[in-house]
Formats: C-alpha cells, sequence, structure tokens
C-alpha cells in the first residue's frame, strides 16, 4: 500500500512539472514554434494523456501510455554527447560478458548435477 500510494504521487509530481515545462515552453516559442519540434509534440502529447489519466483517477487504459515516457532519456542521451559516449562503452562492456554469463550457467548447471549425486 505504500509502495502503490509513493508511485501515485510520483505520478502526480512528474504530471505536473511535465505540465509546467508544457505552458512555458508554449509561452516562450508560441504556439507554431512549438509544434515545429517533433519532440515538443510527442512531450504535449504524453501530458494530455497523463493529465486525461489523472482524471480518470488512474482506472483507465491510458496508464499504458506511462511507458512512452521512457522515450524522453532516450532523446536525452541523443542529445549529451558525454552521456552518449558512457551508454556506448556500458554496451560494448556488456556485450563482452555475454560469454562469460554463458559459461557461468553452465558450471552451475554441471555443479549442480553433481551436487544431486
Amino acid at each position: 500500500a505504500a509502495l502503490s500510494q509513493f508511485l501515485a504521487y510520483g505520478n502526480l509530481f512528474l504530471v505536473i512539472i511535465f505540465t509546467m515545462e508544457m505552458l512555458l515552453m508554449l509561452l516562450a516559442r508560441g504556439c507554431t514554434r512549438y509544434v515545429r519540434d517533433a519532440s515538443n509534440v510527442y512531450d504535449a502529447l504524453l501530458v494530455v494523456v497523463s493529465l486525461m489519466e489523472l482524471s480518470m483517477n488512474g482506472n483507465s487504459v491510458l496508464s499504458v501510455f506511462r511507458a512512452l515516457r521512457l522515450f524522453r532519456v532516450f532523446r536525452l542521451v541523443r542529445s549529451l554527447s558525454g552521456l552518449r559516449q558512457i551508454v556506448r562503452v556500458m554496451l560494448r562492456a556488456l556485450a563482452g560478458t555475454g560469454w562469460l554469463t554463458v559459461l557461468m550457467a553452465l558450471y552451475i548447471y554441471v555443479a549442480a548435477l553433481i551436487g544431486m549425486e
């Protein structure tokens, strides 16, 4: 119960922050310049869907769209070159550990078979 309440308050907080960001961007850029950028339109769509979900007390199909917020992180990674380089290095490191993971799983399997005898 405490976790679900925490998540509900966190969702409300994020919706308020994103709504304020959208309104400030609309005021600063104007409607036509705001709509020209596809990422702004994407953000506005997420905000409108989130506000509709909040008005329905979170009991709607619209809660599926919360997962689309994750794509904002990808946009952030794309825009920051230092962060992009860190992500690239981490992915290379994970690729190198694939065979090690397979080898460890095989070792654990064999050890379990020996332990059963």
